[in-house]
């Protein structure tokens, strides 16, 4: 079971002493790997299954909705002895000896997602041209769009290119892997997107670290609960864009393709607040007019009680639906502000 030879079992709390102060030394579940691979996916279903995450204590906070990522933790006991015992953190690679030689953690399995990295690359670069294009509108002016990007004013400026990303995430990812097995830390593999689609195949792999009462029922109904197969993009985006695998250097796609996935992306978003600021203009405007109607009704109360008799009607349009000679409309005419009162 991807070193899981010997299921770890989940231990209380031990006490080691560090020096003269005692440290709590607490176990621990890692997930890590290349991100875009169902890494908060996990994190919502193992709170779901009932194990102890920064989700099931703080909710929502910290997440990317169009990027649809986070759920993260700071896996260092130093900076935060309340650690909870899921840990994601996807920038494992580059502190996994601060991780290992924390004295208030111990790693008891690290659960790692694993998908196409040319499918991780494409995933990643077009989430930076989205970003890009929402920070940069004046981009879609220009001939092109640019393939290296910065953030910081006078900061290092960075490729977008698919190419570098993938090399970038291949290193990490197997100085990742090569730090835990030199530490005999058990791992488990999962295939990506079958965790997603896959119930009992992804309670099968993390058997060994789930809840007693984690049942394959049970994690069949969690998963029902927590998984989205519309989530997973990037595949489907690339087919509808007749290119896949088979183009590009490597078999990624280009950075024009991806380019334009970004583009629709950020053409939908757009699009959704456009819609979203519709609807709220509509409840807007609805609300003023029915204050408006009041205000008037109430002036009509006012001056009918200061006497006189009936001059010019004020109402609301009717619907269509009300004829001259429903009720309502009679009502509606019946309603007059009295003549102003002449000075005698």
């Amino acid at each position: 079971m991807d070193g899981l030879t010997n299921p770890p079992v989940l231990i209380e709390a031990a006490i080691a002493v560090e020096g003269d102060a005692p440290v709590v030394r607490r176990p621990h579940l890692l997930i890590a790997g290349t991100r875009r691979a169902g890494t908060s996916f996990l994190v919502r279903f193992l709170a779901e299954i009932g194990l102890d995450t920064q989700l099931a204590r703080a909710g929502e906070i910290g997440w990317d909705e169009p990027a649809r990522a986070g759920l993260e933790d700071l896996p260092l006991s130093t900076m935060r002895p309340d650690l909870p015992y899921v840990l994601k953190q996807p920038w494992s690679y580059q502190m996994i000896d601060e991780i290992l030689g924390d004295p208030g953690i111990v790693l008891q399995a690290a659960i790692i997602p694993v998908r196409h990295l040319a499918d991780v690359a494409a995933s990643r670069t077009v989430v930076e041209l989205r970003a890009m294009h929402e920070a940069a509108p004046w981009m879609t002016g220009l001939r092109q769009t640019w393939r290296d990007w910065g953030t910081t004013p006078g900061g290092t400026i960075y490729s977008l290119d698919p190419v570098d990303q993938s090399r970038l995430l291949a290193v990490g990812f197997h100085d990742l892997i090569e730090r835990l097995l030199r530490a005999d830390v058990p791992i488990i593999l999962l295939a990506f997107p079958r965790l997603v689609d896959d119930a009992d195949y992804l309670h099968g792999k993390l058997r060994a670290v789930l809840p007693d009462g984690a049942t394959p029922e049970a994690a069949r109904a969690a998963h029902r609960r927590t998984a989205d197969a519309t989530s997973i993009r990037i595949e489907t985006e690339l087919q509808e864009a007749a290119l896949g695998r088979s183009t590009g250097r490597g078999g990624l796609a280009s950075l024009e393709t991806l380019d334009n996935i970004a583009l629709r992306r950020e053409l939908d978003r757009l699009r959704a607040r456009l819609s979203q600021a519709e609807q709220a203009a509509q409840s807007l405007s609805a609300r003023l007019s029915y204050g408006c109607l009041r205000l008037l009704k109430g002036m009509g109360r006012l001056l009918g009680s200061a006497g006189g008799k009936p001059n010019r009607a004020i109402r609301r349009p009717a619907p269509a639906s009300e004829t001259a000679s429903s009720p309502r409309a009679a009502s509606d005419r019946a309603w007059r502000f009295p003549p102003t009162p002449r000075p005698r």
